[in-house]
């Protein structure tokens, strides 16, 4: 009887710290199913939306890059049209970036959140590319976006 309650706790707090703790990956990346539902409507006038080599909203990204804004939406859309969603948020000295390819039905479909040390801005000739610097324990960067000049 004694054996059977002692399983039974074990097993009972093993199941709660699963489920209360995030998943940490080998890159330092976090990954974890939030309690809110993510909004997946894209908004036409708030987000950056990058498609088919166009880009709408560029200007909000550069008020993020300025310190102007504390956080925005990047809407990314792969060739077959299904969207990668980047929230970018000031985290104290750092940037919080949630890479979301949930909507992506040819990706690994996963939430992923990283901390990167910076965002620049860099003209390369035909575009300006917004480039994380320092994301996550392999302080690996990120192409976040390529704006047409």
């Amino acid at each position: 009887m004694v054996w059977r309650n002692m399983v039974f706790i074990v097993l009972a707090t093993l199941m709660l710290a699963g489920c209360a703790s995030q998943e940490q990956g080998k890159s330092g990346e976090k990954t974890s199913a939030s309690d809110e539902p993510y909004d997946y409507t894209i908004n036409e006038t708030e987000d950056v939306i990058a498609k088919s080599g166009e880009v709408t909203n560029s200007e909000k990204i550069d008020a993020f890059v300025s310190g102007a804004i504390d956080q925005v939406r990047v809407v990314r859309f792969i060739t077959e049209g299904n969207p990668i969603f980047y929230n970018l948020a000031r985290a104290e000295d750092q940037i919080e970036v949630r890479y979301d390819t949930s909507q992506d039905q040819y990706g690994s479909s996963s939430v992923k959140t990283y901390l990167c040390d910076g965002l620049k801005k860099e003209e390369t000739g035909r575009a300006y590319a917004y480039k994380l610097s320092g994301c996550g324990a392999a302080n690996k960067p990120i192409d976040l976006l390529d704006v047409p000049i």
